[in-house]
């Protein structure tokens, strides 16, 4: 996870480093639950394709190809709890403690939210077996797509990302 400011006020350094922290097991958690889920219903079907053995027959996967999709859920978390909700210093066990559950409870939800809709398990399907290709990072842009739908206009506008840059007139 990159720790970067998505949207202005998102200032929250205990939150961030939280969320790095949790990043690969988290990462590790989407993979795993969007792989069965595309595993189950290819044999719930009983089409057992070329992706399906890819699929299947993968044992690792490296956690950089779903890093925007994590990041994109993490700065949705920052965004609508607010900068300030969490007023945290990182030597306050209880509150990081209590901060911590919050955000695993929200980070699991939101990836079985993921699990169950088709589209997102097809554009997965794409980063999972092509990872690295062209083909993999159209995959990726294809998730960050569905999560900037399911978070609304609110969140795009907010993200500095997805903030219209002015067109370049070039050299002067």
């Amino acid at each position: 996870m990159h720790i970067t400011d998505a949207f202005e006020g998102d200032n929250n350094a205990a939150l961030k480093t939280l969320q790095r922290d949790l990043y690969p097991a988290q990462v590790g958690a989407m993979y795993s639950k969007l792989k069965r889920r595309y595993l189950i219903a290819s044999e719930i079907v009983s089409v057992r394709d070329d992706i399906y053995y890819v699929l299947s027959d993968q044992k690792t996967f490296d956690c950089q190809f779903l890093q925007e999709a994590h990041d994109l859920i993490a700065a949705y978390y920052r965004f609508i709890h607010g900068a300030f909700d969490f007023p945290l210093r990182e030597d306050d066990a209880e509150a990081m403690e209590r901060l911590k559950k919050e955000w695993v409870n929200f980070f699991n939800a939101e990836v079985e939210e993921m699990a169950d809709t088709p589209e997102i398990v097809k554009a997965f399907v794409i980063v999972a077996s092509n990872a690295g290709n062209e083909t993999g990072r159209l995959g990726e842009s294809m998730l960050a797509y569905h999560l900037i739908g399911k978070y609304g206009p609110a969140f795009a506008k907010a993200c500095k990302r997805f903030q219209k840059k002015p067109p370049c007139n070039g050299p002067a």
